[in-house]
């Protein structure tokens, strides 16, 4: 085999302008056919690190793994795991009655928006407090609250979490524009 030395770095100064380009500001060809990118799809690449030629290389481009949206497929991993996603949704749908109203399931969560804190900035500080309780009775601290158990707590964050992701997802300034401004969630 032989290599050309200047097709190498030729290619290596390739990858490395399709990496510094805004990924939404790429139009992606494939065999002379422009394709289309989903913002939602762009959005949803941000949140895996890889940068834009891994983009194309995993196949990324054509929409996300067929795990993610197979709804048929057969669980692998602790059969545990899925029951507690299950107890997430009741968690969800019962807490939610109480805190936001049906047209506006994420109405309390926004409140902090009022006095400009982002909401999904507004719902990393409630993750935190979270992580503050559990720190706190791992310590050996005694609760207060008798009737919440660490594991609540831990359920309360991975609810959280997901519902951060939303809040992320639903923002108007697309979550990728703003990690390249410098303004992205650290």
């Amino acid at each position: 085999m032989k290599v050309s030395i200047e097709n190498i770095k030729w290619i290596h100064e390739q990858r490395a302008k399709i990496n510094r380009e805004p990924l939404e500001n790429i139009e992606f060809y494939e065999q002379g056919k422009k394709i289309d990118m989903p913002e939602q799809l762009i959005e949803d690449f941000c949140f895996t690190g890889m940068n834009n030629v891994d983009f194309i290389l995993t196949g990324f481009y054509t929409g996300p793994p067929n795990f993610i949206r197979s709804s048929e497929m057969e669980f692998k991993g602790h059969p545990r795991f899925y029951e507690l996603i299950e107890r997430m949704k009741e968690i969800h749908s019962s807490k939610n009655q109480d805190y936001a109203k049906e047209e506006d399931p994420l109405q309390n969560l926004c409140q902090c928006e009022k006095i400009g804190i982002p909401a999904h900035i507004g719902c990393f500080i409630r993750m935190q407090d979270k992580w503050s309780r559990i720190t706190n009775l791992i310590k050996g601290q005694e609760p207060e609250v008798k009737d919440e158990t660490v594991k609540d707590t831990l359920m309360d964050l991975a609810v959280y979490s997901l519902l951060c992701i939303i809040l992320i997802e639903e923002d108007k300034e697309p979550f990728c524009a703003r990690q390249q401004n410098g303004q992205g969630v650290e």
